[in-house]
């Protein structure tokens, strides 16, 4: 039954990256937010190859679009995993995210969390791996 599943539905377990289809994230700007174009920080030169490489993996499988130009700019921080590849993220902190407007949504409490689930039981775990989607913004 198992690997019927897995065959079914291997989309899902795919280790790959991958997109999501008919959704755009919506981000509200503040008032009389600015674009803020900051500087690359330099990649160790050690990574460098490795880095163009990925990145270009990321356009090639259609998860980063190159652009010529832009008002905005973010920094890049390398982290190499213990498999040998490279995680590239993107620093927002001091770019978009400080022209964010910011929306709360509070986190319950543990106590709470604990009794809301009072009497249940865990029938299933499932692991997926490694998950990573992205996603449009507009």
């Amino acid at each position: 039954m198992r690997e019927r599943i897995l065959e079914t539905h291997k989309q899902l377990f795919d280790v790959g990256m991958s997109t999501i289809k008919g959704f755009r994230a919506h981000m509200s700007m503040k008032e009389g937010a600015e674009p803020i174009f900051h500087k690359a920080r330099p990649v160790p030169y050690a990574l460098r190859d490795r880095v163009q490489k990925e990145i270009e993996r990321l356009v090639t499988e259609g998860i980063l679009t190159k652009v010529e130009s832009s008002d905005w700019a973010s920094p890049i921080v390398v982290v190499p995993k213990t498999d040998g590849s490279l995680h590239i993220c993107g620093d927002y902190k001091v770019s978009i995210n400080r022209c964010l407007e910011q929306k709360s949504y509070p986190f319950p409490n543990v106590e709470d969390l604990f009794a809301t689930l009072a009497g249940w039981y865990p029938f299933h775990e499932t692991g997926f791996g490694t998950c990573i989607s992205a996603t449009g913004v507009g």
